[in-house]
């Protein structure tokens, strides 16, 4: 069964994962996560972010 996060708490963890100088596991295991999870999320939130691009370039065009 998969555990549900609150948004907030899953992007304090990307934005953690991605600033600190810890390895993505080293954060995920301080946060009590799997480490899968934030890889995950960290890879939802870079499709998302292409898309965003993607559609804003095709607006200017």
């Amino acid at each position: 069964m998969s555990q549900k996060y609150h948004p907030y708490f899953k992007q304090e963890a990307i934005n953690l994962a991605l600033k600190s100088e810890q390895t993505y596991r080293q954060v995920a295991d301080d946060l009590a996560i799997n480490y899968k999870t934030i890889c995950n999320w960290l890879y939802q939130m870079k499709i998302s972010h292409k898309n965003e691009y993607k559609t804003r370039l095709s607006s200017i065009t």
